[in-house]
Formats: structure tokens, sequence, C-alpha cells
């Protein structure tokens, strides 16, 4: 894909896939919207976005079968919102993010899987009014500048976060 001046991408609601590396290298790519038709998200669909600035998974988004570990690899996401009915077949989605740091993370799910957001950067991660749940390893050997986890949430995972750290 020649895509080196695309800025912004959001997708309609007739989408459902979107293939291994579909938006790979698209330099200039700021801003992509994944509607909640999408069901399948293959392998480093960013891959090379430099510049991606926001991920926005939209809310009502109820599963996304993932066949790969890592499609959100490769690129430096500085806002990310997770929807609240997500549900992933992967729970490494975002896992290893600890070369491209997530700048600013919104969770608003019911639960968040185990090793989800292991090996990250996290520098401003907020809870919505729907997380209850942090599973095993979910956020094992992060870095936080913050971290604040609310009352809603009524259960922790062994080793939710294991080895992480809150850096200043």
């Amino acid at each position: 894909m020649h895509c080196d001046s695309l800025k912004s991408i959001t997708l309609n609601d007739y989408i459902t896939r979107i293939e291994d590396e579909a938006f790979y290298g698209c330099i200039s790519l700021k801003f992509l919207e994944i509607p909640q038709s999408v069901i399948y998200i293959g392998y480093n669909i960013v891959f090379g976005c430099s510049n991606l600035d926001a991920l926005i998974l939209e809310d009502g988004i109820e599963r996304i079968a993932l066949y790969s570990a890592r499609p959100f690899n490769g690129a430096p996401i500085k806002k990310l919102h997770v929807g609240r009915q997500f549900d992933l077949a992967s729970s490494t989605v975002f896992k290893g993010h600890q070369y491209t740091p997530l700048a600013e993370v919104t969770i608003n799910v019911g639960a968040i899987d185990e090793q989800m957001f292991s090996n990250c950067i996290i520098q401003n991660l907020r809870f919505g009014e729907k997380v209850e749940e942090i599973a095993t390893n979910a956020f094992r050997e992060c870095t936080f500048s913050t971290l604040v986890i609310p009352q809603n949430v009524n259960s922790i995972g062994n080793g939710a976060f294991y080895n992480s750290t809150i850096s200043k």
C-alpha cells in the first residue's frame, strides 16, 4: 500500500476484516478508528505507522478473533481507547509495547485478560466504570507514570502487576 500521505482512517461499518499488515508503513497515519463490525484483525496491521497518535476500538465491539499475538505491534500509539464490550480471543493484544510506549490508555471493559498489556510502558492509564476484573499477569512487567485502581475493580489476579514499576 502506498500511503505516505494518509493521515486519518475511520473505517465504515461494512468492514468486518482487517488483514495482515493492512496499514503497514503508513508513516503519516495519526488516527485509526476500528468500528464494532470488525470481527478479525490480522498481524501487525499498523507496523511502521510511526506517527500513530490514536487507536480507537469502538464501543460495542463484542469480540475480535485475533489470529496473531500482536496486531498493533510496531506503532507508538499515543492514545488508546478500548470500548466497553470488548472481548479478545488473543489476550496478548498489546503485549510488548515497551519500545513503543502507550501514552494514554482508557480501558472500559468488564475484564482485562491475562497478559493483555504485559511488558508495556503506559504513561497514563485510566480504568472505566465497567472494569471489574484484572486477570493474572495482565500488567506484568509494565512501567507506569501513575497507577490508580478504582473501587469498581473487585478482583485482581495472581501477578497482575508482577515486577511492574511506577516511574516519575
